[in-house]
């Protein structure tokens, strides 16, 4: 979550980027008669088609890096991990709502400044005030990353290191249920 915030920032911070260098191109829609609604769906629309993209790269290599971390372990997980139902609507909801966010927050600044220069008042820095903003919200995140990676690489470790009180190599774990083959749960004791 803290790397999807991280590259939310950077999404929202490149759209903003974008969106500030075509100024020109803004003035003009908005000098044809464009409205500020249509401005603000076009920048909408365009992180949408970035949001979807990245969610289905980012499915594709959850997929491949599943199988490659159960390869690379070494030692044995309780359940192989599966991309379900809910991995699907996360990876659809996620990254379509930090592409809303990217697109449409950029878009309203933009737009708001656009129309103001094209009617003739004077407007001061605000995309920088916001391009800072997410600079420093950035640098936070990837802070707040580090120290979560490195507690979490340390518990790992320590989890590990825990005596188990019996000998695994040899043990096999299985599970049955009964229930599915007719049994009821007086009948399965």
């Amino acid at each position: 979550l803290i790397v999807l915030l991280i590259i939310c920032a950077n999404l929202a911070n490149l759209m903003l980027a974008r969106a500030l260098a075509g100024r020109s191109d803004t003035a003009v829609k908005v000098a044809l008669g464009a409205s500020r609604y249509r401005l603000v769906r076009e920048y909408a629309l365009e992180s949408a088609v970035l949001g979807v993209t990245g969610g289905a790269l980012g499915l594709l290599l959850a997929s491949w890096a599943a199988r490659g971390l159960v390869a690379v372990l070494p030692f044995q997980l309780a359940a192989t991990p599966t991309l379900d139902f809910r991995v699907f609507a996360f990876a659809l909801v996620v990254p379509l709502t930090g592409a809303f966010v990217c697109g449409v927050w950029p878009g309203i600044l933009t737009t708001r400044r656009t129309i103001v220069q094209t009617s003739g008042t004077r407007v001061t820095g605000g995309g920088a005030v916001a391009r800072s903003a997410l600079v420093v919200t950035q640098v936070a995140l990837c802070f707040l990353l580090l120290c979560g990676a490195t507690m979490f690489l340390r518990s790992l470790k320590r989890v590990h290191e825990i005596p188990l009180g019996f000998e695994p190599e040899g043990v096999l774990a299985l599970a049955f249920d009964l229930r599915a083959h007719g049994y009821t749960e007086e009948t399965a004791k």
